[in-house]
């Protein structure tokens, strides 16, 4: 699925897509947590989503052939439901193309997707102290849930 906005495209991204999908990834995982990423890892990880397809989507914002944005879907299954979620991850807008609405484009097509696919929801995870994203989230109809994420480390 593909829209296009004036000179902005909401798009499927392509394996050739990939150097750029890194860089903006990079720039994401640095602002928002101060990690720096092994790129050769990033790279692998990226290309292993485009060879095994089960693994995640990526979406792009194109504008003239430059991506401006990004991020990845991943699906989990609910058998409460017996649907998938999506999940919005490595969600990423360069600095001089946000607070223009790309969010809101971007998150239009992948909802109608999702739709399509018989998701019931979307579901993403941020950083509590990144009250910026939080508020564009909120703004766009996201709520905080009764869950809280916990990690084990397997290293």
């Amino acid at each position: 699925m593909t829209i296009h906005t004036s000179t902005l495209q909401y798009r499927l991204a392509r394996p050739a897509d990939s150097e750029a999908l890194i860089e903006l990834i990079l720039a994401m995982a640095w602002e928002s947590e101060q990690i720096k990423l092994n790129p050769k890892t990033l790279q692998a990880g990226v290309m292993a989503v485009f060879n095994h397809p089960q693994r995640g989507t990526y979406w792009v914002i194109e504008q003239e052939s430059q991506l401006i944005g990004c991020t990845l879907i991943t699906e989990e299954w609910s058998d409460w439901n017996n649907a998938p979620y999506w999940w919005i991850q490595s969600l990423y807008i360069q600095p001089p193309f946000r607070g223009q609405g790309m969010f809101e484009g971007l998150l239009a097509v992948i909802e109608q997707a999702a739709k399509s696919q018989g998701a019931p929801e979307l579901r993403l995870y941020v950083a509590q102290n990144n009250q910026r994203a939080i508020r564009v989230y909120e703004r766009t109809g996201f709520e905080a849930d009764h869950y809280r994420c916990m990690t084990r480390a397997l290293t």
